[in-house]
């Protein structure tokens, strides 16, 4: 997760926190309800914002329904939660069919590996490589 941060003009995007392995992604909730936000122009880099005379830029800013959901890390020790916004129904229930096929794949992925190691374990043993030495 990043944020923008701009100094003497130059747009950086700053850290805030370190990617969540799929092994430790939960999903908390997607049928939060949805919220209305005002645009904020001045959040865009190099944008000045809408500056009104009197001071009423922000009563009079344009608004737009985003559509909320919820991810967090496993740990015990981190009690952190992620509210993500999507622009559209839509959007939101793509990102949720994504981010579950992203887990069943890594669990899927996480099973064969261990099938495959057990195969090559039983098969390649000490005991069967020794027996198979002394028979011949």
């Amino acid at each position: 997760m990043t944020r923008p941060e701009v100094r003497a003009g130059i747009t950086r995007y700053v850290v805030i926190s370190r990617p969540i392995p799929l092994e430790f992604l939960r999903i908390d909730s997607f049928s939060l309800s949805t919220e209305t936000r005002k645009i904020d122009d001045s959040d865009e880099p190099g944008s000045p914002g809408k500056k009104s005379r009197f001071g009423l830029g922000k009563l009079f800013r344009d608004s737009v329904t985003v559509y909320p959901f919820m991810i967090h890390h496993a740990s015990l020790h981190s009690k952190r939660r992620y509210t993500l916004f999507a622009k559209s129904e839509a959007e939101r229930r793509k990102w949720k069919e994504m981010i579950e096929e992203a887990l069943f794949l890594r669990k899927t992925q996480q099973e064969t590996n261990k099938v495959s190691a057990s195969l090559f374990n039983s098969q390649y043993s000490p005991l069967n490589v020794l027996d198979a030495a002394f028979r011949a």
